[in-house]
This record gives structure tokens, C-alpha cells and sequence, in this order.
């Protein structure tokens, strides 16, 4: 893989975000989980999300998608799922002290190495990209969400 994409164009915008992506996959699967799985367990360690329905809007997945996860995380003894008190159709996933331990050395893992790659970057290219992927984003969703009235 190039380490430097400076031709401009979405092409290899699409390539480079598309690799990245492969490569956090890789890193799931190298965790013994689905990609889905890992950041359902993200979504529940890091953001106290736990509802399937906040999760699965969170990563952007369907619902079945993330209760398939959801399935095989409690089969793996990473997560339980409990009836919420307030509403006995929701489940609340928590983790077990597995779960903890697989957040402990794979995601606070992965958190470090992200954050040392990034601080690697010089000050203003890391300034530079969250600039121009906001601006890009911004100018994205409403393009997209027009495609389809």
C-alpha cells in the first residue's frame, strides 16, 4: 500500500477510506470476533450504549444484524443481555468479566495504537484532516439523503 495518496482525486479517496476500513475488520477478526461484534462491544464499553436498537443505530447496521452479534457475543460469555425494568421488549447488554477483559486488551489496545499513529502526524496534517472530512461529511449526508426523494 502507498504510503502517500496525493492525486486528488474521489477515486483514491474511496481506495484509502476502503483500506483503512479492511483494516480495522482485520484487526476484529484477529480479536477472534466479527467487525460487527467488536463495535458492538465498543458501543457498549465506550459509549454505555445498550439497547440493541441504540447500538444498531449507532454503527449505522440493522437491528438483526446487531442481534446476531449480540447472539453470538453472549455465546462467547463477552456480553449478557437483561430485560430492561422500565421496558420488558428491550434487553440491555452488559458486559462479563470477560467482556471486560476483551475490552481491556483489545480496545483500550487498539485506542493506543490510534492515538499513536495520530500523534505521529505532524500537528497540522492531523488539524488538517479533521477539517476537511467535517467539510466533507457536512457536504455528503444532505447529497445522499437527496438522491433517493
Amino acid at each position: 500500500m502507498a504510503e502517500s495518496n496525493e492525486d486528488g482525486s474521489v477515486e483514491t479517496f474511496r481506495d484509502t477510506y476502503a483500506a483503512i476500513d479492511r483494516v480495522y475488520d482485520m484487526y476484529a477478526r484477529s480479536c477472534g470476533v466479527s467487525p460487527t461484534e467488536f463495535w458492538c462491544l465498543a458501543a457498549v464499553a465506550d459509549n454505555g450504549l445498550t439497547s440493541q436498537a441504540e447500538v444498531a443505530d449507532h454503527l449505522g447496521a440493522s437491528r438483526q444484524t446487531v442481534n446476531s452479534a449480540f447472539k453470538q457475543l453472549c455465546s462467547r460469555g463477552l456480553v449478557v443481555l437483561e430485560p430492561d425494568p422500565d421496558n420488558g421488549r428491550v434487553k440491555r447488554a452488559r458486559l462479563t468479566g470477560d467482556g471486560d477483559a476483551f475490552v481491556e486488551r483489545h480496545l483500550v489496545a487498539l485506542d493506543e495504537a490510534e492515538k499513536a499513529v495520530w500523534e505521529a502526524l505532524p500537528a497540522a496534517d492531523r488539524t488538517m484532516l479533521n477539517r476537511v472530512m467535517g467539510r466533507y461529511l457536512a457536504a455528503l449526508a444532505p447529497s445522499l439523503a437527496s438522491l433517493n426523494r
